[in-house]
């Protein structure tokens, strides 16, 4: 079995992403509690630049695997954004979720025909262009399809997704079962517990919450799943910096087995 990489969504810890030295101290401090890769995304707007963020890299040994990029830039300047992801050394190039507008079933197909373009040349580029799912693309259309179906169906090659797993279990997926089915466009997985506080549901820190990782983890390692990063929309029992570590610190007790260390 071929080990795979897991690292941290920063976009957890987006309140100490808001200013250039907020922004290079976490990247130093998610080295130094022991990641080795990271997504970037959720950085306050000009905080840093693609060959600034090569160097911080450089520095810290660190790797970044996936972006969330300004979708209007991926649509608008599709050669920048290759070039600047050459500079970072990153192959996935993702966006964190479907624009507003297209949120319906003629959206779907709209979607499909302004992003097709860019898609094509980010994947002539060496590159994926990655779709991180919430819960609305599991709505099945008069069609019989879901919105992840119809894009995985009418998007270009070249198109794969960043699978939420926490977002996949509120739709109602069984995220092992989807794992397996479509292991081949799925470029990432974001590692994500939940939990109930007060009749709410609440999103926790890997593995002290209710999803089933055994079969998760699993299902990644039998897919050749590369690329897994926690992500934590809120954090409410520690700073950010301690759950990001209690994520990892309880990942790798549990299944250091199947990560790179």
């Amino acid at each position: 079995m071929e080990k795979m990489k897991f690292g941290v969504q920063i976009y957890t810890i987006r309140d100490y992403l808001t200013t250039t030295p907020l922004f290079e101290r976490s990247i130093r401090k998610i080295a130094d509690m022991g990641y080795k890769y990271f997504q970037l995304s959720g950085e306050g707007e000009g905080v840093t630049t693609p060959k600034r963020l090569r160097e911080l890299m450089d520095e810290t040994g660190l790797v970044c695997g996936l972006t969330h990029w300004d979708d209007k830039e991926i649509v608008g300047n599709t050669e920048k954004c290759i070039e600047d992801h050459d500079i970072m050394g990153v192959n996935g190039i993702g966006i964190g979720g479907m624009p507003g507008e297209f949120r319906n079933y003629e959206g779907y197909s709209r979607f499909i025909e302004k992003y097709s373009p860019a898609v094509e040349k980010i994947h002539k580029a060496g590159k994926s262009f990655c779709y991180h799912n919430h819960w609305f693309e599991f709505e099945r259309f008069e069609n019989g399809k879901t919105g992840l179906e119809m894009l995985l169906e009418g998007m270009p090659e070249g198109f794969k997704f960043t699978f939420d797993t926490a977002w996949a279990q509120i739709a109602g997926i069984d995220c092992a079962a989807f794992i397996r089915k479509y292991k081949d466009r799925i470029f990432a997985t974001h590692f994500k517990d939940l939990t109930v506080v007060d009749n709410n549901l609440q999103v926790t820190e890997l593995l002290t919450g209710n999803m089933n990782f055994d079969a998760i983890v699993e299902a990644c390692a039998e897919a050749g799943i590369e690329w897994n990063f926690v992500e934590q929309d809120t954090v409410r029992r520690y700073n950010l910096y301690d759950s990001i570590k209690v994520s990892l610190d309880n990942i790798m007790g549990r299944y250091g087995d199947y990560f790179l260390q």
